[in-house]
C-alpha cells in the first residue's frame, strides 16, 4: 500500500508517441540507423536528465506492425528495447496504435496477441502510480461494430469503470457495499484516459 507521504510526492511522467521504428518493407537501412540512433540519444538523454518514474509512449511503436512477418517483428522488438532501455525502478507503458496492429479492418486477434505479449498489456488497463489512475485503451478497437475483439475490450472498460465507481462511493449504502464487496478498488482519483486517436495521434485527457 502507498503511504500518505507518497501520494503527495510530484510524479515525474514521460510522453512520448509516434515513435515509427522502420519496418523491412520499406525502412532503408541508412535511414534507419540515422533515425534509431538519434532515437536512441534523444530518449537515453531525457531519461538522464529528467529522471522521469514512468514513461508512456502513446501509439505507433512500429511503422510496419500491421505488415511484419514472425521475423521481422522480432528483429523491430529487439531494436525497440535496445533504444528505449531504461533502469529497473522506471516503468516503461506503450498503447497500441494502428500501425502496430492495423486498423480496425486489418485488426487481428494474432497481431493484437502478439503486441499484448511483448509489452506484457491487455486492451484496456488501469495503471496507478503515486495516487494517479491512468485508463490505457486500445482505441483501434473502438468502432463501435461490435466485432468480438471489441466487444471485449468494451467489456474490460465496462468493469473497469465500475472499479472507479466503486473505489471514490463511501458505501455507507448496503445496496452500494454489497455491488462493490469483490471490486478491485484503486485510488481515489479521476483517471487519466490515455488513446492513439482515429487517425493516429496521442491522446490524454482527465
Amino acid at each position: 500500500m502507498t503511504d500518505h507521504k507518497d501520494f503527495r510526492a510530484p510524479l515525474r511522467a514521460l510522453f512520448l508517441s509516434d515513435t515509427h521504428l522502420l519496418g523491412a518493407i520499406r525502412g532503408h537501412w541508412f535511414d534507419k540507423l540515422r533515425r534509431e540512433w538519434q532515437m536512441e540519444r534523444a530518449f537515453q538523454t531525457a531519461l538522464w536528465l529528467l529522471k522521469p518514474e514512468v514513461v508512456f509512449i502513446l501509439g505507433d511503436i512500429f511503422d510496419e506492425g500491421k505488415w511484419s512477418s514472425p521475423k521481422d517483428w522480432e528483429d523491430d522488438v529487439r531494436r525497440f528495447k535496445q533504444i528505449f532501455r531504461h533502469p529497473s525502478d522506471m516503468e516503461l507503458v506503450v498503447l497500441i496504435g494502428n500501425h502496430d496492429i492495423g486498423f480496425h479492418h486489418e485488426m487481428t486477434r494474432y497481431k493484437l496477441e502478439r503486441f499484448e505479449k511483448v509489452f506484457n498489456l491487455t486492451s484496456a488497463r488501469i495503471i496507478t502510480k503515486r495516487g494517479v489512475n491512468f485508463l490505457l485503451v486500445n482505441s483501434v478497437a473502438l468502432h463501435g461494430d461490435h466485432c468480438p475483439i471489441c466487444k471485449s475490450v468494451e467489456s474490460e472498460l465496462h468493469h473497469l469503470s465500475q472499479a472507479l465507481n466503486c473505489s471514490v462511493q463511501s458505501h455507507n449504502a448496503g445496496g452500494e457495499r454489497h455491488r462493490c464487496k469483490d471490486v478491485q478498488k484503486y485510488a481515489s482519483s479521476p483517471p487519466v484516459i490515455l488513446q492513439v486517436g482515429m487517425r493516429g495521434r496521442a491522446q490524454a485527457r482527465e
